[in-house]
């Protein structure tokens, strides 16, 4: 009886004890995120303005992928697609069709929202015609 009543102490000792193992790396898991999120991921609007000032109208488009690549970006080049976008004269959204562009996109995650980045630098000749760059948000 008495080994009995030792062996329930001791399973309940050992739960107690994972339960707070679970709890505390539960914590430990949520500071981290939210102290990578504020270290270590890109303040997209920030970087942004920092793609549109890398890249120039008129830049050898190997030139432009480099820049964009040094920002953090993953860029990869896109022919015959299409790039969508929304500015002042097309709040809706517009597109243009058949294209040849390099297509450049960084993420960042927080606990809630996962945002990307997406910079298009269309080409023409093989230089940057044009830089179409839109933040999109999506709830977690």
């Amino acid at each position: 009886m008495d080994c009995q009543k030792l062996l329930t102490m001791s399973s309940l000792i050992t739960r107690s004890d994972f339960s707070f193992c679970i709890l505390i790396t539960l914590s430990l898991l949520a500071t981290c995120s939210c102290s990578t999120r504020s270290i270590g991921q890109p303040n997209l609007d920030k970087l942004k303005d920092r793609a549109y000032e890398a890249v120039c109208i008129g830049m050898p488009i190997e030139d432009a992928k480099i820049q964009m690549e040094n920002l953090g970006f993953r860029c990869e080049m896109v022919e015959n697609g299409t790039i969508n976008y929304t500015d002042a004269t097309h709040p809706q959204s517009a597109s243009i069709r058949n294209v040849t562009f390099l297509r450049c996109v960084v993420r960042s995650r927080s606990p809630l929202v996962q945002s990307a980045l997406n910079v298009q630098l269309l080409v023409e000749d093989g230089k940057v015609k044009e830089v179409y760059r839109e933040i999109a948000h999506v709830s977690m």
